[in-house]
């Protein structure tokens, strides 16, 4: 490991930046440093430089948490510009930013006149997203139109929910809905208890993740078809490009994107792709564009998941890496689970690693469906196999373990020791 760390400057910088970001909340964050230091003494060379760079990098952007102002709730009415996509949907007005209560049908980009009741976040929700409050809406009406180029994405949702509703099977229907467009309020409440209890709900919460498995299920395709190496990364690109606009653009999926732009520029260029380290710089490019956002459980969450797909995906191809890349990625996301939620979902593993591999080829099947295939009857295949993984491990004996409050450079410590039964092939400097 040590020596695969030495030929990956910009992950050891990426890890020096959060140990010192983390610093004012979690001082104990700097033990993260320790390894490095030794690293540094063994290897010598230029990598001291990298980790100085990173520890400045982490000192400028500091995390610290703003707590959410706390105040009675009432019955309000506010006007302002909607924001986001799918659910939910957030409205930006003079007084602030609100959080729109699930499946308001509002369009992206218009501005409206709501009226309904306001109450404060959740008790320890952090403020530095800039969200001030929760307004539940009971009515609202459109003082202006969205932007034809504004509403463009919503207009692509919309018509996917119409096709799967004619489509596919009303069982299976909410959960393909999800899957693809993060529409979480099309899931049954069974459906959405079972993948809380089970561990599974990130499958349904569009992030980077998805990206990835998106990407890695048309090249899959495209290799058994006669494609040119460049016609198909063109496809691919779009496809990607398209979905990531559809969701709303979030900066997991922009992170993803930028990884997946660095993966497909690897060939033309006559380079090795490398995984961990294209994670590192797309973890930098995000935190650049929204400092406040490496405070955000979603950031978290994202680049631990993403993180260990990288490092499976970079040490096998074929269903080997796939699986590797599957259980590492769960890996890296259940002490986050353990220490936010204080549960753990001990069927969580196994049910992630049957899931996950068949997430990829529904979603490419589904927006090829979309577009006119007639390939309804695998997609309902496919979303009756994930539910019945996801019930049987919600409904298992012991699906969720209470797990005791602890320090969070606990997180840390596990990922390094995780980090270290890593065993990569060799990939030149």
């Amino acid at each position: 490991m040590v020596k695969e760390l030495a030929m990956r400057p910009l992950v050891v910088a990426f890890v020096a930046a959060l140990a010192v970001a983390w610093s004012g909340e979690v001082w104990a964050s700097l033990l993260l440093l320790v390894p490095l230091v030794a690293l540094v003494v063994m290897q010598r060379g230029w990598l001291w430089v990298w980790v100085l760079a990173g520890c400045l990098w982490g000192g400028v952007g500091r995390v610290e948490f703003e707590k959410a102002p706390f105040f009675e709730p009432s019955v309000v009415v506010r006007e302002g510009v909607v924001q986001g996509a799918g659910d939910p949907l957030t409205l930006v007005t003079a007084e602030g930013t609100y959080r729109l209560g699930r499946g308001t049908n509002m369009w992206p980009g218009s501005v409206v006149r709501v009226e309904g009741r306001l109450s404060p976040m959740a008790e320890g929700f952090d403020g530095s997203s800039g969200e001030i409050g929760r307004l539940s809406v009971k009515s609202w009406t459109e003082v202006r139109e969205a932007p034809s180029w504004r509403a463009g994405p919503e207009v692509v949702r919309r018509r996917f929910a119409a096709w799967a509703e004619k489509a596919l099977h009303p069982s299976t229907q909410g959960l393909v809905r999800a899957l693809c467009f993060n529409e979480t309020t099309a899931l049954s409440p069974a459906d959405a208890q079972a993948l809380r209890k089970s561990g599974t709900y990130h499958v349904v919460s569009a992030s980077g993740m998805h990206i990835m498995f998106l990407a890695a299920g048309m090249m899959l395709l495209f290799r058994r078809l006669p494609v040119p190496y460049g016609v198909r990364m063109l496809l691919i690109g779009v496809v990607l490009v398209a979905f990531a606009v559809a969701v709303g653009g979030r900066p997991s999926i922009v992170r993803a994107l930028l990884m997946a732009a660095v993966w497909g520029a690897a060939f033309p260029l006559r380079q090795q792709f490398d995984g961990p380290s294209a994670w590192a710089l797309a973890g930098f490019v995000g935190w650049f564009s929204s400092p406040a956002g490496v405070a955000d459980l979603g950031y978290q969450l994202s680049m631990a998941a993403v993180g260990g797909l990288m490092l499976g995906m970079n040490d096998e191809n074929g269903w080997r890496g796939a699986l590797k890349a599957t259980l590492l990625a769960s890996l890296g996301t259940l002490p986050l689970i353990a220490y936010h939620f204080g549960t753990l979902p001990l069927w969580g593993l196994p049910a992630n690693l049957l899931v996950l591999p068949a997430v990829s080829a529904t979603m490419v099947l589904a927006l090829a469906g979309a577009v006119g295939l007639p390939v309804g009857f695998l997609i309902d295949g496919l979303a009756a196999y994930m539910r019945m993984v996801v019930h049987a491990a919600a409904d298992a004996p012991g699906a969720q373990i209470m797990v005791p409050a602890f320090h969070p450079v606990w997180i840390g410590l596990l990922w390094l020791a995780w980090l270290t039964l890593w065993r990569p092939r060799e990939v030149e400097p």
